[in-house]
C-alpha cells in the first residue's frame, strides 16, 4: 500500500510541474503579446526602421499565437496518452515483453 501512495505522490508532483510550466509559459508568452501594440519608444526613432519594427510585430505576434496552440496541443496530447490511455504502463509492458528481465530488481 505504500508504494501506492508514493506512486500518487510523484504522480501529482509531476503533474502538477507540467502544468504550472505550461502556465507559466502561456501567461508570458501572452503578456508579451499584449506588450507588442506599444509604439517605438522615441530613444529608438532614429536607430529602428518604423516598418521594420511593424513587421518584426506582425511576425513575432504570428510566432506567439503559433507557440500557444503548439504548447496546448503538446500538453493535451501528453495528458492523453499519459492519463486517459495509461500510456506509460503500456510502453512499461511492451518493453518488458520485448526485453525480458528489463527493469528487474535482480541486475
Amino acid at each position: 500500500m505504500e508504494d501506492d501512495d508514493s506512486t500518487s505522490m510523484v504522480l501529482a508532483v509531476v503533474l502538477v510541474t507540467i502544468l504550472c510550466d505550461y502556465l507559466l509559459s502561456s501567461t508570458a508568452s501572452l503578456l508579451n503579446y499584449k506588450a507588442l501594440n506599444q509604439p517605438i519608444p522615441l530613444e529608438f526613432h532614429d536607430v529602428y526602421n518604423a516598418e521594420s519594427y511593424v513587421r518584426s510585430g506582425e511576425y513575432t505576434r504570428a510566432r506567439t499565437i503559433f507557440k500557444l496552440f503548439h504548447s496546448t496541443f503538446d500538453l493535451v496530447v501528453l495528458l492523453l496518452f499519459w492519463l486517459a490511455f495509461c500510456g506509460f504502463e503500456r510502453l512499461d509492458q511492451l518493453v518488458q515483453y520485448l526485453w525480458p528481465g528489463y527493469g528487474s530488481e535482480d541486475e
